[in-house]
This record gives structure tokens, sequence and C-alpha cells, in this order.
């Protein structure tokens, strides 16, 4: 005899929310930042999906810098010295995610500037495939400052992103 029955907890409702960023060290749009280190800290544990297809860094650095996962932050390392007077964009695309559900934190920019003012980067535009007209997938549009046919082959691009699914 008794009056309760045994059971597992249910756990609560599905948790649908993405991570939130609660610190960064420096903050989002630090201005005049000199450091090789930046530190991302959220209200939950995360995970990095496919961090080594998704992560960018614009304009691109010769090598890409270590991300990795300390606790409840993002850590971004790089040794490399930063361009004078330039605003920098890691870009995440979708790669956080929170650890129990997988929840993605959509187009994820970290940005910053060497410099006292943090530019737009605002080239607008769309790309679409020559033959059919539809938006192409995965596709990446470099920039360079350099005019010559061979710079693609010889340079780093001045700036890089990728489109999204509807080309832009």
């Amino acid at each position: 005899a008794g009056c309760a029955k045994i059971a597992s907890p249910s756990g609560g409702p599905k948790d649908l929310d993405p991570p939130v960023i609660v610190k960064s060290v420096p903050v989002n749009g630090q201005k005049n930042f000199r450091g090789d280190k930046i530190a991302i800290t959220f209200n939950e544990f995360v995970i990095l999906d496919k961090i080594n297809e998704k992560f960018m860094v614009s304009p691109p650095m010769k090598k890409k810098p270590l991300v990795s996962l300390k606790g409840k932050s993002v850590i971004i390392q790089y040794n490399e010295e930063l361009k004078d007077s330039t605003t920098y964009t890691f870009n995440f695309q979708d790669a956080i995610r929170d650890l129990n559900e997988s929840n993605p934190i959509e187009n994820y920019q970290f940005v910053f500037s060497t410099g006292p003012v943090v530019d737009s980067l605002s080239v607008t535009g769309n790309v679409y495939n020559a033959f059919s007209l539809d938006p192409p997938v995965e596709t990446l549009v470099l920039l360079y400052r350099e005019l010559e046919d061979s710079a693609v082959s010889k340079q780093l691009p001045a700036y890089i992103s990728r489109v999204d699914k509807k080309g832009y």
C-alpha cells in the first residue's frame, strides 16, 4: 500500500532558447582593441558544431585563430599582429549551440576595431547562378584591394563573407 507512484521526474518543458551572452572580454564592438584573446561567456554550457567549417574571420588572418571552450565560455586565441585601423569580424554562423538541446545562435558575429571607428563592413548585393538564376549554396564572396586578375591566387582577400540562402 502506498499513495505515491514511483517515476522519473519529467525534466520540465523542452528548452527552445539559444544560449545568451552574459559577458565578453573585450565587449562586442570594442574600439582600439589590441589584444590576442577574446572570451565570450554564456548563460549555459555550449558546444561548437562544425567550427572548422563555419568559423570565418574578415579580413582573413594568415593563420586561422584557435577557437576552444572553457567552462561556459568560447575562447578565441590568435598569434598574429592585427592591422592598424581595421575592423575585424569573427563570424560563427550557427556553430555555437547549447549543450542539451543544440539550439544555435543564428548568424552570430563578434566585431572589434583596432582603430577609433568600427567600420560598417557593408557591401550589399545578391549572388545568382548565371545558368539557372538560383541563389548558389555555400558560396563565399571575397573582396580584394588589388585590381590584378592574379590577386585571387596570390593575395589574401581584404574581406570575406558567405551568402545566405537567398544569395544576399
